[in-house]
């Protein structure tokens, strides 16, 4: 009996084949909305889940600075540091890349999506 796997390629076939939708025992996510689904509550009951995604979220934010390279002209390096410092600001870039970082630790993808107001 040949071994072949459903749409996902890490659902075999024979335990899609017993999932609920199909009359069989096991539940089994099956759409992709599903298993986002399942990783979600996992990633917010579960408290080794929980830990492990914070812990993979918060530390590559940790050392995330701003910096500007070496000019000569010391006060033109402070005003354009000083522009980009309130832009990360304005746009909580942090805060953002946080929020995506995290996403991306729960259901391995990100859908970032830009909204500009002007």
């Amino acid at each position: 009996m040949g071994q072949g796997t459903c749409a996902f390629g890490d659902v075999p076939l024979y335990i899609a084949m017993m999932n609920e939708n199909n009359g069989g025992i096991l539940y089994w996510p099956v759409t992709l909305k599903e298993k986002y689904s399942w990783y979600r509550y996992f990633s917010k009951s579960d408290p080794f889940v929980k830990s492990a995604v914070r812990l993979h979220t918060d530390l590559p934010m940790s050392k995330l600075l701003l910096r500007m390279p070496k000019m000569k002209d010391e006060k033109r390096r402070k005003q354009i540091l000083y522009k980009y410092e309130n832009m990360v600001k304005k746009i909580k870039l942090f805060e953002k890349l946080h929020a995506i970082l995290l996403e991306q630790n729960v259901i391995g993808n990100a859908f970032v999506f830009c909204q500009m107001n002007e």
